[in-house]
């Protein structure tokens, strides 16, 4: 199992900084509509950067792995691979979780759950990641969002 505890740590940090943003925002002169709108921006951009960073980190290792000559050095190799594909999984499946903010995670969202694979058909998801994208689209496009 993944170990969740940054992730989870990051998005405590990200949202305990979102309900002191709100009030700091309306005091420099943005409309409270606007602070409200960006302090929900703020867990799902800690846990894009956490993502981002990552992928980068997996996208490098699975690189490194695929270049190993041997199968005897892949398979020593194997443990530091599940480990770093199941952090960025779990961080994946945060951002899934989590709220849409606005239109631009909500698409970031329906290019994740209806990415075409190599075999010409999309993944299958849970059913609350589409849950969840499902009430990502109604709410922000009920919103005029």
């Amino acid at each position: 199992m993944a170990d969740t505890t940054h992730s989870t740590t990051a998005s405590r940090r990200a949202i305990l900084g979102a309900a002191f943003a709100a009030p700091a925002l309306i005091s420099l002169g943005a409309s409270p509509a606007i602070a409200t709108s960006m302090s929900k921006s703020v867990p799902w951009d800690a846990a894009m950067k956490r993502y981002i960073a990552l992928k980068l980190r997996q996208d490098t290792a699975w690189a490194h792995y695929k270049a190993l000559p041997s199968l005897q050095q892949k398979g020593a190799a194997d443990d530091e691979m599940d480990r770093i594909t199941n952090e960025f999984v779990a961080a994946q499946d945060l951002l899934l979780e989590m709220p849409a903010p606005h239109n631009q995670a909500l698409l970031w969202k329906l290019e994740h759950v209806l990415e075409i694979e190599g075999d010409g058909f999309t993944a299958s998801w849970g059913g609350p990641f589409i849950k969840q994208v499902m009430d990502d689209m109604r709410r922000l496009l009920a919103a005029g969002a």
